[in-house]
This record gives structure tokens, sequence and C-alpha cells, in this order.
């Protein structure tokens, strides 16, 4: 699975990117711990030998500040707003579409 992802990345360990520590994720799902001992691979940061994750915000994580910047200078820029996928229920989406309009320092 890791060859089909474009771009994979990493944290130091003990930073709130890296993934190298007995962290638990939110899921949906409890997987059998058997399930990890066969034949599952999960891929290691050849650097500092954290767990590589997609180039993904997941739910609780921090949207980068440069791509915070970018997403909304260009929200301001639109005509128009189609939301597909999202419930809006996190502020950095929601605020993308309460400030498109508005010359507030939202972000």
């Amino acid at each position: 699975w890791a060859l089909a992802i474009e771009s994979l990345e990493c944290g130091s360990p003990g930073s709130d990117k890296s993934f190298g520590m007995q962290q638990r994720p939110d899921g949906d799902i409890e997987i059998d711990e058997k399930f990890w001992e066969e034949d599952f691979y999960i891929p290691n940061c050849i650097q500092c030998t954290g767990l590589l994750k997609p180039d993904v915000i997941f739910f609780g994580d921090n949207v980068p500040k440069d791509t915070a910047d970018k997403a909304m200078e260009e929200a301001r820029g639109c005509d128009a707003f189609l939301v597909l996928g999202s419930s809006l229920m996190t502020m950095s989406a929601f605020r993308l579409v309460r400030c498109k309009n508005c010359d507030c320092q939202c972000w």
C-alpha cells in the first residue's frame, strides 16, 4: 500500500508529528493484534525511525501555517465555495467559508 502513496512524512521523535511513540489515533474499528503480527508492513522513516504517514491532515492534527495561509488566500479570491465531504465542524475548514468575503483577520 505504501507504494501507492505519493508523499509520506514523519517528525522528529517526541514532536507532535511523531508517530514512532505509543500513540493511538482515533479510529472506527479495533484491529486484532494478530493482523499486525502477520504480513502487514508499516514503513519507517530511514532518518528518525518514526512511522510514516500519508501527507494529509488527519482529524486532530494541525494544518501547517503555510498551507493554512495559502488556503485563506485562495478562499478570499474565489467566486464561490463548493464544500464536499466536510461537515465544516473543524474551525480550519469553517473559517475558510466564514471569512471568504470579509476583511477580518480570521487566520
